[in-house]
């Protein structure tokens, strides 16, 4: 069997391989010392199990921009899946190939709105924000003699034993640990919000 397209990224992160064939699109992450063998079985026509397969028949949409490492994917009725590349020509080249050589219903190029570009860093934001409220919350009750008993399944009691650990550590050093992930969160937002760079999309 040939496969009909391999593209092979040698950097140290994100996807190793992008296959495509019989309008399957397939990635599959490898460490370095693995790349060899891979590449050694495909060029023998070997795409083994250990690949992710996304049928082009499953797939809404693919987003592609030029400085993000992420081809994105959505596909069923909500999913979105994501093809790592570092390497931006690569990258690119792979978008444009799907986009020429897949039966697509349209392609089109749109600058990102307000929203779609902080949405990421902003839920993180109040991720942060809203931990910190509740451990704050739970530090008053200890300060005012309140006990707390964590109750519920192994998850949830893991979660809350660290949220009342955190409680436990005090208010300075909770504003220590919460401060510089707020201050990131918030940096990724300006920075989001200066990138307008063109998002360009196929249709299927």
């Amino acid at each position: 069997m040939i496969i009909e397209k391999i593209w092979i990224n040698r950097k140290e992160s994100g996807h190793n391989f992008i296959l495509f064939h019989n309008n399957i699109l397939y990635r599959r992450k490898v460490n370095k010392d693995s790349i060899s063998l891979v590449e050694n079985e495909l060029r023998h026509g070997k795409i083994s199990d250990k690949f992710i397969g996304l049928p082009i028949s499953y797939i809404k949409k693919i987003e592609y921009r030029d400085d993000d490492k992420f081809i994105n994917i959505s596909y069923g009725s909500d999913s979105v899946d994501s093809i790592e590349i570092n390497d931006q020509p690569l990258r690119k080249e792979v978008f444009e190939y799907l986009k020429t050589n897949t039966n697509l219903k349209k392609n089109y190029i749109k600058k990102p709105g307000f929203l779609y570009r902080i949405k990421k860093p902003l839920i993180a934001l109040l991720v942060v924000v809203v931990i910190f409220i509740y451990v704050y919350s739970i530090m008053n009750g200890l300060n005012e003699g309140y006990e707390y008993e964590i109750v519920g399944g192994r998850r949830g009691a893991g979660l809350g034993g660290i949220i009342l650990g955190l409680a436990h550590f005090g208010l300075m050093k909770n504003i220590l640990i919460f401060a510089p992930l707020a201050l990131i969160a918030m940096y990724r937002i300006k920075k989001n919000l200066d990138n307008d760079s063109e998002i360009h999309y196929i249709e299927y």
